[in-house]
């Protein structure tokens, strides 16, 4: 990416939208990629993307793109590593949150500041706004931070999930077994072959036996149950949501 590019986020009927093809560019990663990782979450049932086909100007052929939310980059970009990934993801973000928080001022009715107390209460309320946007951000970056790390290693499914911090590693596996990720087969877990694009059964060249991997999509997934509190904790470890 280059220093000229900045983050792309547009208004459309009210709410804040990005691109496929704009994150693809400002990410440096090829178009055909992301859209392989937004199939994924949407597999996995995530809502927050809407195919918007384009023309290329060219060759006059219609080609696949999605537009999507904040919360629909955040898990797309989970999946984004680099040295300096986690960097653009939070300008992403706050650009998001800098066009929402004009989209919302545009449609507020202009306060009758002869009123003390209706200009007070405007004051209050542009000041409780900036805060939860603070609050918001503050939120997102370690959460982008352990994403960003976590989906940078091949890791077996419990190494993986020791980067996740407070999570009970011995339940990790029980746990996907609740969700309908994995069964168990006598002592042993296997995967589901309709989420076989989430986590693979492989040699782990570490011990020389096979062991359960996330595959990016599967990674991603992790992330996101552990942020909406859906992961066994360690006892004395609150949740992340």
């Amino acid at each position: 990416m280059t220093n000229a590019l900045v983050p792309t986020v547009k208004l459309i009927d009210g709410a804040a939208f990005t691109n496929s093809q704009d994150v693809a560019n400002f990410f440096e990663r090829e178009h055909r990629n992301v859209l392989a990782d937004i199939d994924g979450l949407r597999e996995m049932g995530v809502l927050d993307f809407q195919q918007t086909p384009y023309v290329h100007p060219q060759n006059g052929q219609t080609y696949r793109s999605f537009s999507m939310t904040k919360d629909g980059f955040t898990l797309l970009a989970m999946s984004f590593t680099g040295s300096k990934a986690l960097q653009f993801k939070l300008a992403y973000i706050a650009a998001f949150n800098s066009l929402e928080a004009r989209a919302n001022a545009a449609v507020m009715a202009l306060p009758d500041f002869t009123s003390p107390a209706i200009a007070a209460r405007a004051w209050a309320d542009e000041v409780e706004a900036k805060q939860a946007l603070q609050i918001e951000n503050q939120r997102l970056v370690p959460l982008a931070a352990i994403g960003a790390r976590a989906v940078a290693h091949d890791h077996t499914l419990n190494r993986f999930v020791r980067t996740l911090p407070g999570v009970n590693t011995m339940a990790i596996k029980k746990d996907l077994m609740t969700h309908k990720y994995l069964r168990k087969r006598g002592s042993s877990y296997q995967v589901y072959a309709r989420h076989s694009h989430l986590f693979e059964e492989r040699l782990d060249d570490t011990y020389g036996s096979v062991a359960i991997f996330p595959t990016p999509a599967g990674r991603a997934l992790i992330v996101q149950m552990y942020e909406a509190g859906r992961l066994t904790m360690k006892k004395g470890h609150a949740t992340a949501a």
